[in-house]
């Protein structure tokens, strides 16, 4: 009996620790790119991780480097290790049967609120259009 209430503490932690995108810190990320925009924009960085960080875990199946369908968004955090500027996270947003997900290489897929995605689409439109004025 014993047992099973160690195994059901362990299997109940997972669960609960394991539902969840893990990304770096806001505090350390330094940068952000979405496609091929660059922000170093502290407030747009918060709002990005931010709406990233309520993805909710999906599947084990992401065993490719990237999402294999052709409309896929990367979204990069950097940040400062040993004074230099390093790749924290490789993400790709992308759509599937009407439905949008974080693939996250080799460690999962995780199933993104519309509310969420649509803060991020809005950050990199008004990324796209501050390089377009320009």
């Amino acid at each position: 009996m014993k047992y099973i209430a160690i195994s059901a503490v362990i299997i109940a932690t997972f669960l609960l620790t394991g539902c969840t995108i893990r990304l770096p810190d806001t505090e350390v990320v330094t940068r952000i790119e979405i496609g091929e925009i660059s922000t170093s924009d502290q407030e747009k960085i918060d709002a990005i991780m931010s709406a990233l960080s309520g993805a909710r875990w999906r599947s084990w199946r992401a065993m490719n480097d990237t999402p294999l369908t052709p409309n896929q968004l990367a979204i990069s955090p950097y940040g400062m290790f040993e004074g230099e500027e390093v790749l924290m996270a490789r993400l790709f947003l992308y759509e599937e049967n009407g439905r949008e997900y974080i693939w996250n290489s080799y460690v999962g897929i995780y199933r993104i609120s519309q509310e969420n995605i649509d803060k991020i689409r809005q950050i990199y439109a008004e990324m796209r259009s501050l390089i377009e004025e320009n």
